[in-house]
């Protein structure tokens, strides 16, 4: 069992109560991305909607809060020193592990054009296989969604990824990196008293071109990025504490976070007009209630919470081999309930019998094989491939 007292928990003279409800969070949050890369397509299934369209959506913008809350811890006066330290750590712990998975995954997907290929007597080149999907495009944005969408400003708001779909979150977390410099000229403490609200237009700004899905057009650059690793890095860098804040407004945080999630359930997120009206505020508010209910759980000694603790140092393998499996695993589950039938979009696959209750149940099922098969061949890689799994999981 994890100890809180660890100085692996939490960094040194940060705010326990805060590296606690953060660390708790961790393999909860990669749950989440999990399970919106499990969604079988439906427009009513209330289920389906709560856990891959709306709940799951407060991960990322958790994981963005915090790293940019830890990248400013010691940094409350800038020092450059620090700074190209903090820089080469993460190249380490995020742009080798980028590459090295997309790299795997970009193998990994080539492998059945291949083996068609020797079946069918057609050799496939994997030079050409490479460029016809788009190349080195492939590490940056060659997946793309919401191609339809504009923003307010008229803008195409296109949603893009490299071709591990979910490493769209270090991709954009690499570029937030790059300019915590600028985040900290924006959002450092001032002593005059109009410098002291600086920081707070600064996050106000931001806040408002998540709020209406301002797009940025350049691939990496989102405003969701901005907004909530900001905000992470205003608590470190004002010495004030995420968890004092959120407990200190708990009641109303839990409440209207409470009925924009019923909302955003009925009317499923942002995929529907009225649904996007409660989208982005149900994000916000739902990051903040999660993170008070996790400074409870804390406070609560018991085996579920012992349990969660112990996966915490799974969350990143999780986070980056779920994306192999989830195709294959709702395929194979498919063969026992009905027809497979495939769409573009890998981590979409419809199922012929659609009685509420099977496709629920087909659906859990496809959540609850990924995460177990996740663990599984984390445990086997720690164990026998330790070299290897240290350097995919930049420890």
């Amino acid at each position: 069992m994890k100890n809180w007292n660890s100085p692996t928990i939490y960094g040194e003279g940060e705010d326990n109560s805060d590296s606690k409800a953060i660390y708790l969070l961790r393999f909860p949050l990669a749950v989440m991305v999990i399970c919106i890369h499990c969604y079988l397509p439906s427009s009513s299934n209330y289920l389906i909607i709560l856990l891959s369209h709306v709940l799951s959506h407060i991960a990322v913008p958790l994981f963005f809060i915090i790293s940019g809350y830890f990248f400013f811890t010691k940094i409350h006066a800038w020092d450059w020193n620090i700074w190209f330290n903090k820089i080469s750590k993460r190249f380490k712990t995020l742009l080798l592990p980028y590459f090295l998975w997309i790299i795997l995954f970009i193998v990994y997907s080539f492998i059945p054009s291949f083996i068609k290929g020797i079946i069918v007597d057609n050799h496939v080149s994997f030079f050409d296989w490479f460029i016809n999907h788009d190349g080195f495009h492939m590490f940056w944005d060659s997946y793309k969604w919401d191609t339809d969408r504009v923003d307010i400003w008229g803008n195409t708001a296109i949603n893009s990824a490299p071709i591990l779909v979910p490493f769209w979150f270090m991709r954009d977390l690499m570029v937030a990196v790059c300019l915590t410099p600028l985040f900290y000229i924006l959002l450092r403490p001032r002593v005059s008293l109009i410098g002291r609200y600086f920081p707070l237009i600064v996050l106000f700004c931001l806040g408002m071109l998540f709020l209406t899905s301002t797009s940025l057009i350049v691939p990496g650059f989102s405003s969701l990025t901005f907004f909530f690793f900001g905000l992470g890095a205003y608590f470190q860098l004002h010495n004030k504490s995420l968890v004092a804040f959120v407990s200190k407004y708990s009641l109303p945080i839990c409440i209207i976070a409470s009925v924009l999630l019923v909302l955003n359930v009925l009317y499923d997120g942002k995929n529907t007009e009225i649904g996007s009206y409660f989208y982005n505020p149900w994000v916000i508010f739902g990051v903040c209630a999660a993170l008070y209910l996790s400074s409870k759980l804390t406070r609560i000694r018991s085996t579920f919470v012992s349990w969660i603790i112990e996966k915490s140092d799974c969350t990143f393998f999780l986070f980056a081999v779920h994306a192999f499996l989830i195709p294959y695993i709702k395929m194979f589950i498919n063969l026992f309930f009905s027809r497979f039938v495939s769409e573009s979009d890998i981590f979409c696959v419809s199922f012929g019998c659609q009685h509420p209750i099977i496709y629920s149940l087909i659906y859990i099922m496809v959540i609850l094989t990924t995460i177990t098969l996740s663990i599984l061949i984390f445990k086997f890689c720690q164990k026998y491939f330790p070299r290897i799994y240290n350097i995919l999981t930049g420890r």
